[in-house]
């Protein structure tokens, strides 16, 4: 399921946006504080982002916007921007770094409709190789003709890292820093934990692993040689 994260300080309209999106089987995330909410995004702990151009501190919704863009892994977030009526300069700005603007108040079956937009908009299917792919929108993997496996954001990030480094392999380190940024001693523990459970949801023997490998001295790589990529059922 996806989550999406509420940046706002509005809570009459928190509360109601909350209840319809829990009502319609979206799960989320109120946030009140802009710096707690951007450690949300960072932490992979939402999938879309709703944020208020004017009723957020310490920055506002549009500085928040900005930084996902700056940040590899937030580039294609679903952004939605609320706020008052603004002049239509002003909302193309806002648009530079958001998916869509909305002026409140709004109605909650609207939102949706939107937030289903662009999801749509950012939503990709990757194949990776003839026999691996991954949805970016449903946190999901799929290997071969199998049932796609839900991941947690995290563990789809720490994947996509993997995937992206293209075959080199990448010390606990270097998957840190490319999945929090700025990361603390405590989170590469947390690595460890997160590479577990994900060799234990994709690996056929996640003691001997074959998809997610760690070469000694070197780092952890993602091997995507076919003959490897075989039933879990088998």
């Amino acid at each position: 399921m996806l989550t999406i994260l509420i940046a706002s300080d509005r809570s009459p309209w928190n509360q109601k946006t909350r209840i319809w999106l829990h009502e319609h089987n979206w799960q989320t995330i109120m946030q009140t504080n802009a710096k707690l909410a951007w450690q949300l995004l960072l932490s992979g702990k939402a999938q879309v982002l709703i944020a208020d151009v004017e009723c957020l501190e310490p920055f506002d919704g549009y500085s928040l916007a900005e930084r996902c863009r700056q940040v590899d892994f937030l580039q294609d977030l679903p952004i939605l921007l609320v706020g008052p009526d603004l002049s239509i300069p002003r909302v193309v700005e806002l648009l530079t770094r958001a998916d869509d603007y909305l002026r409140l108040p709004i109605d909650p079956a609207e939102l949706e409709a939107r937030i289903r937009v662009a999801i749509r908009r950012s939503s990709r299917l990757r194949p990776v190789g003839p026999n691996l792919r991954l949805d970016a929108i449903s946190s999901t993997v799929q290997i071969r003709d199998q049932t796609p496996v839900l991941l947690s954001a995290l563990e789809f990030r720490l994947l996509s890292v993997l995937l992206e480094a293209q075959g080199m392999p990448l010390t606990s380190s270097q998957l840190a820093e490319r999945i929090w940024e700025h990361p603390r001693p405590a989170q590469l523990d947390q690595l460890r934990v997160h590479i577990y459970h994900l060799r234990r949801k994709l690996e056929n023997e996640p003691s001997q692993p074959l998809l997610i490998r760690h070469l000694r001295d070197q780092g952890y790589i993602l091997n995507l040689q076919a003959d490897l990529l075989q039933s879990r059922s088998a």
